[in-house]
Parts: C-alpha cells; sequence; structure tokens
C-alpha cells in the first residue's frame, strides 16, 4: 500500500469520528452536510445564493461523472 493510499485512509477515518461525533451531539451547524448547505446558501435567498447552489450543482456533478468516467473527464 502506497503512502497515498495510507494518507487517503487516515483521512476518511478522520471524516468518519468528525461526522459521528456531530450526528451524536445533536448541536446545530456541525455536520458536513450542514455546513455544506450554509456555504452553498440553500437556506438563503437571493442572486448570490442562486449563483452558490448552480457552484455547488456543478462540482457536484463534475464528481459524479470524473468518478463514473474512471477519471477520464
Amino acid at each position: 500500500m502506497s503512502a497515498w493510499s495510507v494518507a487517503w485512509l487516515v483521512w476518511l477515518a478522520v471524516f468518519v469520528v468528525l461526522e459521528t461525533v456531530a450526528l451524536l451531539n445533536g448541536t446545530p451547524d456541525d455536520t458536513l452536510s450542514e455546513h455544506i448547505w450554509r456555504w452553498a446558501g440553500l437556506h438563503a435567498s437571493g442572486v448570490w445564493a442562486a449563483i452558490r447552489r448552480a457552484i455547488l450543482a456543478g462540482a457536484l456533478g463534475w464528481l459524479v461523472v470524473h468518478f463514473l468516467s474512471a477519471g477520464r473527464v
């Protein structure tokens, strides 16, 4: 296993621990989903919120295509 594989697995483990703690403590605005909702303006209105939502949708769309095309996109 390469050092990169180990680093990504450590990163994933840290994420799982952080998200689990955030889910179990019941405090609002601490999970990754809640941060992304706030950053993307999903509970906001106006032009700037629409732009942030479009950026999120584009990034997520690209990520799905990137994964499913095995990195050819």
